[in-house]
């Protein structure tokens, strides 16, 4: 599988495409990611799957929904928010097809994951697990976790997932093979991301 990545608007939000066998899925389309993902795509597109719901990460949703007619993957306890402009940013509603539901595997075309509800930073934020490759979203990133002071975030399910997490996938922790990919910053290895959920468990 081939990943193209690029961060898109003020908060620099990662953009990520996924390719194989000749099709491509997009996760986390920000603000002016669709002119890339055009340029950048090489294989038909399939889907685009939200890690959750907030406008940095969908904004580009409705125009891909609609350029090439695909279906957008959200977990249900984040689908209002595809439509909620309440930050005033000019984000332009979309529409969900497909609910993510938690520990649940998907296949599209030649892609297959698993969904992990990880609620905290988002009422529905996910991470999507296609084996050595790991899409966290703003769950977990280098140093640091997503923020849980949010309207729509809650401290008590942050520290349910971090726990979750924690558990879910300390035994890859010494496999540098297995990579996860944030919705900011660079890649970072599994046992990096575990280091940083023990040390941000300590603030609970």
């Amino acid at each position: 599988m081939t990943i193209h990545a690029k961060a898109f608007g003020y908060f620099k939000t990662n953009c990520y495409i996924l390719e194989q066998s000749g099709m491509s899925l997009i996760i986390d389309p920000g603000q002016g990611a669709h002119a890339w993902i055009e340029k950048t795509m090489n294989g038909k597109p399939l889907a685009i799957l939200n890690t959750h719901g907030h406008y940095d990460h969908v904004f580009d949703n409705s125009i891909l929904q609609k350029k090439m007619s695909i279906p957008i993957y959200i977990h249900q306890d984040d689908a209002l928010l595809l439509k909620d402009d309440d930050t005033e940013v000019g984000l332009i509603p979309s529409f969900p097809d497909v609910y993510l539901n938690d520990q649940t595997d998907y296949e599209i075309g030649p892609f297959r994951f698993r969904c992990i509800h990880l609620p905290g930073h988002s009422h529905g934020s996910v991470l999507l697990d296609f084996g050595k490759y790991i899409f966290s979203g703003d769950f977990v990133m280098e140093n640091t976790v997503g923020r849980y002071d949010f309207r729509t975030s809650c401290k008590a399910d942050m520290h349910k997932s971090l726990k979750k997490y924690k558990d879910q996938f300390s035994i890859y922790r010494n496999n540098r093979h297995v990579l996860v990919y944030p919705g900011h910053g660079r890649p970072i290895t599994i046992g990096e991301s575990i280091e940083t959920i023990n040390k941000w468990l300590k603030f609970f």
